[in-house]
């Protein structure tokens, strides 16, 4: 899982740390994978690598490491909603005319209801679509998620000690669609283009059965084959910081992060 870390991931995650879901994969993972309970870390580009789900008995005890504390482990029921699209804040979007006398981007169709650009003002930016409805689960407390791995984290620390550069994650919760697009891109001359059918005439009020064109490859979005796409949320426990003595240097310490998950595929 691990390959060459150019940067995008780690940037892409930063610029839409504002939408304040969390952490956000520039690439899909799949919700089979990453989902509540499970702990790892993120290499450099971008991947997730899992340790175990921390809210299994089993799992933890086959590790040797400790169970949690189920007390105040509460799932919360799966809750629905639609997203409109993400943007970081170096791009903004404008709905463009679908008239006879303006010329369509390659890849449109004349006969799209609606057609909208995505500029770059800065370095970088990124656009995430979620097609349908987008799934929150995950738990109501985070804490007993962060008493395991101040508990635990000795041992882990040895088992795995690459958490000492690439950090540890414990997901708490996840935001899951089926269909999801992203685009990043570094050049401010190239402008981004979507076309909608089906009836759309707004970008926010896309459905499952909404037809876009134009997100292809060649044009830098990146779809899973499946059309499935699991994007992490992350916080960081900043300010209260959890801190852990790492084990093998006295005078270190490492900062654990706790995880929720945005678009993820199912």
């Amino acid at each position: 899982m691990t390959g060459k870390d150019d940067g995008l991931p780690q940037q892409y995650n930063a610029l839409m740390s504002h939408h304040k879901l969390g952490y956000a994969f520039y690439e899909p993972e799949s919700s089979l994978v990453v989902k509540p309970g499970s702990c790892g870390y993120i290499d450099g580009s971008g991947s997730w690598h899992p340790i175990l789900n921390v809210a299994s008995d089993a799992e933890a005890g086959k590790a040797g490491l400790g169970i949690i504390d189920k007390a105040g482990v509460v799932k919360l029921a799966p809750s629905t909603r639609l997203w409109g699209p993400k943007l970081t804040e170096t791009v903004s979007s404008r709905s463009l005319s679908m008239s006879a006398d303006v010329p369509i981007p390659a890849g449109i169709p004349a006969t799209a209801n609606s057609l909208v650009e995505f500029e770059l003002h800065s370095d970088f930016g990124a656009v995430l679509l979620c097609k349908g409805d987008v799934i929150k689960r995950g738990y109501a407390h985070d804490d007993p998620f962060r008493e395991w791995a101040r508990a635990n984290m000795s041992q882990l620390l040895q088992k795995y000690p690459t958490i000492r550069s690439s950090g540890f994650y414990v997901v708490t919760n996840t935001f899951t669609s089926k269909d999801i697009l992203v685009n990043g891109w570094r050049t401010k001359s190239n402008k981004v283009h979507l076309g909608f059918g089906g009836g759309v005439e707004s970008i926010a009020n896309i459905s499952a059965n909404t037809e876009i064109y134009g997100a292809t490859a060649a044009s830098g979005w990146i779809q899973p084959a499946n059309g499935k796409f699991k994007e992490k949320v992350q916080e960081k426990w900043r300010g209260d910081n959890l801190i852990i003595q790492d084990p093998d240097v006295e005078a270190d310490a490492l900062e654990v992060k706790e995880a929720r998950f945005g678009a993820e595929s199912n």
